[in-house]
Parts: structure tokens; C-alpha cells; sequence
């Protein structure tokens, strides 16, 4: 494998994928605030379904940023 800068090729790729998975999982949430806004689905459940996918979107971004660190041991 090819280190340099302190990252892989292999680090940036499930950094991108980690990304693309945050990009679908805002899309959900705009999705389900749409749809409670205009009466589609309960409230209660589109701000429970909110919170799950805001949690899942926090857990993603610590997985991309830890791809992205760069790491001492691959200089």
C-alpha cells in the first residue's frame, strides 16, 4: 500500500462511502420532515424517526473523520 501524508487510498475510499451514506441519511430526514409537515405521517413518529437517523448520521461522521485522521504510523 501506498502511505503518504499519513493516509491510504483504502482510508479515502470509506471515508467517501461514509459520506455518500451521510448524504442519503439527510435525504431521509428531509424526506420524513416533509411528510409530517404536510400530515402524511404522525409527528411522533417522523421526530422519532428524525432521532434515529440524526444518532446513525452522528455515529458515520466520527467513522469518516477517523478515516481522515492522519496517522504518524503511515508516514
Amino acid at each position: 500500500m501506498n502511505f503518504k501524508h499519513g493516509i491510504s487510498q483504502y482510508r479515502i475510499n470509506h471515508a467517501r462511502d461514509y459520506a455518500k451514506y451521510i448524504l442519503e441519511s439527510v435525504a431521509k430526514v428531509e424526506l420524513l420532515f416533509h411528510l409530517s409537515q404536510e400530515g402524511h405521517i404522525d409527528e411522533v413518529k417522523a421526530d422519532n424517526g428524525i432521532k434515529s437517523i440524526t444518532k446513525e448520521i452522528e455515529r458515520s461522521t466520527k467513522e469518516l473523520l477517523g478515516y481522515l485522521e492522519l496517522r504518524d504510523d503511515m508516514r
